[in-house]
């Protein structure tokens, strides 16, 4: 179960931290653990985006589109 690449490694904290409390609260138990871990996980597929920089584009976005090298 792994999350895409190319994640705000600072938004996926926040989603962690803003779930610590509901995963704490179901650790011992297996099947509420898993469907917490589940939720977590789409939380991050859908809010843990980087922003796209079109002036000064990010290191990531120069590695997967060379041509907007002519930009930066």
């Amino acid at each position: 179960m792994g999350v895409p690449c190319w994640r705000s490694l600072v938004k996926a904290a926040h989603t962690v931290r803003h779930h610590a409390l509901h995963l704490a609260s179901v650790l011992p138990h297996t099947d509420l653990l898993c469907a917490a871990i589940a939720l977590i996980h789409r939380c991050l597929a859908a809010g843990c985006r980087l922003n796209i920089r079109k002036t000064y584009p990010n290191t990531y976005q120069l590695l997967l589109e060379p041509a907007l090298l002519a930009l930066a």
